[in-house]
């Protein structure tokens, strides 16, 4: 039980030392085993690419591998992730072999996109039209061409008749193909008639309030002594121009309505009357 032994592991290179020890039970030899880890980090390629290029990076010198970042990557635990940054962005890793680490990195350059002076988002009422003014020097292809006056022109109006959403490519002076998106939202008006006619023939039977998109909704119906008739918070659901059951005199009746239009956040009260006919 005198003896000494004594191991240090650090893996990779080995190195040996033996030792004499004196004691009470006499003289002993031993050995020191010291293991030194060694990582030689490598992250790479640092290269120049377009925006919107995959590029996939390699990494080297350990058993386990972290990219300190998940941004732009497919996986940020995988020794040779795909990244695709969207700009200039340095990508870094760690390398591990058990407790020991070291760093290394893979500098990605994006080239910058030229500048466009266009919003990316625009909001319309229906009718209206939106000038698309794209950088002049380049040519382009958009898709759809549904509601554009051009369909390969830096210019073009748009006069959409729903919400839509536009790609424009082109090759920047770096050959790099890029492509890049408009969104139009239309706020549509609600259409209300003036005139029920419950008598079956499938025309004007239903009193409704009509409108594409419309967030939210609630109608009431009243009649000329201000009695509460009909109610609906469901722009599909209209008065038949009944009450408990009961068909009501062809007479003026009072309709309110408060909406939300999508792409909005005003609520809109309107008031009106519609002629029952029999």
């Amino acid at each position: 039980m005198c003896a000494l032994h004594i191991y240090i592991y650090i893996y990779i290179v080995r190195w040996q030392y033996q030792f004499e020890t004196n004691g009470f039970c006499g003289d002993a030899l031993d050995t020191l085993n010291v293991v030194v880890i060694k990582i030689n980090p490598k992250a790479w390629p640092d290269t120049l690419i377009c925006p919107g290029q995959p590029v996939q990076l390699f990494s080297a010198g350990g058993y386990e591998y972290n990219w300190l970042s998940s941004k732009y990557l497919t996986d940020s635990t995988l020794q040779n992730p795909i990244a695709n940054p969207e700009k200039t962005f340095p990508f870094i890793v760690k390398i591990s072999k058990g407790k020991c680490f070291k760093m290394d990195t893979a500098l990605i350059n994006v080239h910058p996109k030229p500048q466009q002076i266009i919003e990316p988002e625009y909001t319309i009422h229906y009718g209206e039209s939106v000038l698309l003014d794209l950088n002049h020097d380049f040519s382009y292809s958009w898709r759809p061409a549904t509601y554009l006056s051009c369909k390969n022109c830096p210019i073009t109006n748009s006069k959409p008749e729903e919400d839509i959403l536009y790609y424009f490519s082109y090759q920047d002076s770096k050959s790099c193909l890029l492509t890049d998106s408009i969104k139009i939202n239309v706020i549509f008006p609600l259409y209300i008639a003036n005139t029920l006619t419950p008598n079956g023939d499938g025309k004007n039977d239903i009193f409704y309030a009509k409108s594409y998109l419309v967030k939210k909704f609630e109608m009431d119906i009243f009649d000329r002594w201000g009695i509460h008739l009909f109610h609906s918070d469901d722009i599909n659901y209209g008065w038949d121009g009944t009450y408990k059951g009961n068909l009501q005199q062809q007479d003026v009746y009072v309709w309110k309505i408060r909406y939300t239009k999508i792409h909005s956040k005003k609520i809109i009260q309107q008031v009106g009357h519609v002629n029952l006919i029999k």
